[in-house]
């Protein structure tokens, strides 16, 4: 049975590909620029969670730095500043989370660059980041019930719904 449960685990291990997680050498390794990019950013948030602050902008950092050159004025080089934005973005909403000291300061590296003319294009700004880690730090997940306070929510619970779920399911049986 040992055996077994060994086999399975190494199965499940090398053919499912749990081996491991993306690092920044898998990212430099890959050919493909679009591919990097996004590898590149699941870098970045992975190194977020962790939480590796710097390892992170340095993930976000290296979607446009590591473009490969001839890219300039293409599509490409708008997908690699975009991507960036939103990497940067992501992380910083990632680390407010977390409890980071200061992750607004990450959304003052959004850079925002017109696309054309007076139209811009960004689709991040870091104005809106700045707004919505603001709020994730107000809103921390890990507060929503603190016992030493009392929780309304729980007490409408309490007192209201769970009777009225009672009385429903009785009156639904009955008929």
């Amino acid at each position: 049975m040992r055996r077994l449960w060994y086999f399975l685990f190494v199965f499940l291990f090398l053919f499912f590909g749990c081996y491991g997680l993306q690092t920044t050498s898998d990212c430099a390794a890959m050919t493909n620029p679009e591919e990097k990019m996004e590898c590149y950013h699941q870098v970045a948030m992975l190194r977020a969670y962790i939480p590796d602050q710097t390892g992170a902008e340095a993930a976000c950092e290296n979607i446009y730095d590591l473009l490969p050159g001839g890219y300039e004025g293409t599509s490409l080089e708008r997908k690699a500043e975009t991507q960036r934005n939103k990497c940067y973005f992501d992380i910083a909403k990632i680390l407010a989370v977390k409890g980071a000291t200061n992750p607004k300061a990450i959304c003052n590296q959004i850079r925002e660059k017109p696309a054309s003319g007076l139209l811009f294009g960004s689709s991040v700004t870091s104005a809106t980041c700045g707004e919505q880690v603001e709020r994730l730090k107000e809103l921390n997940p890990e507060e929503y019930y603190d016992p030493d306070n009392d929780n309304i929510c729980s007490s409408v619970v309490l007192v209201f719904i769970i009777p009225f779920a009672f009385l429903f399911f009785r009156f639904v049986h009955n008929l």
